[in-house]
């Protein structure tokens, strides 16, 4: 598996983080319970790949 995480300043808008990260394949994740991170994964039946997209200098947060 490979975990990639990605520092971006800002979510907003968030529309264009999602439409690129699906542009090459991944999938947007929206059952992720850590609100400080938005999650998206390989498409069904390539190689374990996870994407963390974070807000820089955001402590983790549940919930």
């Amino acid at each position: 598996m490979i975990d990639i995480q990605v520092f971006v300043k800002s979510f907003n808008p968030f529309e264009k983080i999602q439409s690129l990260l699906e542009n090459i394949g991944y999938r947007y994740r929206t059952n992720n319970i850590e609100l400080t991170k938005r999650y998206f994964r390989e498409q069904e039946g390539h190689k374990r790949t996870h994407i963390h997209v974070r807000i820089d200098g955001r402590k983790r947060q549940l919930y």
